[in-house]
């Protein structure tokens, strides 16, 4: 009886459809939405994370947990959301140390970052800045170029995290101005700019919302932006490009944005987008995000990316010319 064995297949099917229908338009009714942050409390990633968890549990009528996962260059995080179900209960917070940098940096990476994620939203944008020692005897980037070729091995220059971008920038610099500095690692951003503050390295690189608070003390000078633009906070400091060093890896912000683990579905994932939007753009986000001296963005999940994209020729270039990859 072929039309019993159809009309089955078919009721079938259409029951099927409907219930992936009911599935998505009751999202995200049915349990909490954990948001992984891959850092410790505390910091500007954690900081940003609760308060966007705190304002789109209020828009979408459910409990967002936010779920610290440090460790690795965000490594743990990222893994722990790649081997989440794909449902819509399940996203993590990403920036390009972690997403980007990491593929280039380890052997045995326990996730494909374009395999494993899909975008949501691109955040917020945050300028990194070069800065120096007020004690360093250079007031603009090329100063600090001969200065460090005329005491060639005696400067140091510090970052956090081997295989950053405050890291693997400054290396750049080093070497193909063939500055002979030496680099001094800091477990996390802080102690990289109590070091410059107190000339323990002549220069670092990290972004500004950290260093705001230590160009007040006039313990450091900033430089220059490695940004396309210059920042609103710093209408006087050039871009790198600007300072006269055009090369484009020295044109590169960085972000923050939000991922799901790839495979949630269309509706459930535009619709994610669309929360974050409009929490972002609340005045309770805006006043953190003023706070911690970050651009807000709010983006599509396009926007995302075609940021984290264009990064990774970036990142695979920095890299490559750091040697970072020898030292993990």
């Amino acid at each position: 009886m072929p039309e019993v064995k159809l009309s089955i297949a078919l009721f079938s099917a259409v029951l099927a459809l409907a219930s992936g229908a009911a599935h998505a338009q009751a999202w995200p009714a049915q349990k909490p939405i954990t948001l992984i942050a891959p850092a410790a409390a505390g910091g500007g990633l954690d900081t940003l994370a609760r308060a966007l968890a705190n304002r789109l549990g209020k828009d979408l009528g459910q409990n967002i947990i936010v779920e610290n996962k440090p460790g690795a260059s965000g490594i743990l995080g990222l893994q722990t959301a790649a081997r989440s179900p794909a449902d819509g209960y399940t996203f993590v917070m990403g920036w390009p140390a972690s997403i980007v940098s990491t593929q280039f940096l380890f052997d045995d990476l326990p996730f494909d970052a374009k395999a494993d994620f899909d975008p949501v939203s691109l955040l917020v944008g945050i300028d990194v800045v070069l800065v120096a020692s007020a004690q360093t005897p250079a007031g603009t980037v090329q100063e600090l170029v001969d200065w460090a070729q005329r005491n060639k091995g005696k400067v140091s220059y510090g970052s956090y995290a081997v295989g950053g971008y405050g890291h693997i920038a400054l290396e750049y610099l080093n070497k193909t101005r063939e500055l002979g500095a030496q680099h001094v690692p800091y477990k996390s951003e802080m102690p990289t700019l109590m070091g410059t503050a107190g000339n323990e390295v002549a220069f670092s690189a990290t972004a500004y919302p950290s260093v705001a608070q230590f160009k007040e003390t006039g313990k450091i000078k900033v430089l220059a932006v490695f940004s396309p633009q210059r920042m609103e906070n710093l209408p006087d400091v050039p871009t790198f490009a600007e300072a006269g060093f055009p090369d484009p890896v020295f044109a590169t912000s960085a972000w923050y944005g939000i991922f799901a683990p790839k495979g949630v579905p269309t509706d459930i994932s535009e619709k994610m987008t669309r929360a974050v939007q409009a929490a972002m753009n609340s005045p309770e986000l805006q006043q953190v995000i003023k706070t911690m001296n970050m651009r807000t963005v709010a983006s599509d999940a396009q926007t995302l990316r075609d940021a984290w994209y264009s990064d990774i020729p970036v990142y695979e270039k920095l890299v490559e010319m750091s040697g970072a990859r020898t030292q993990q």
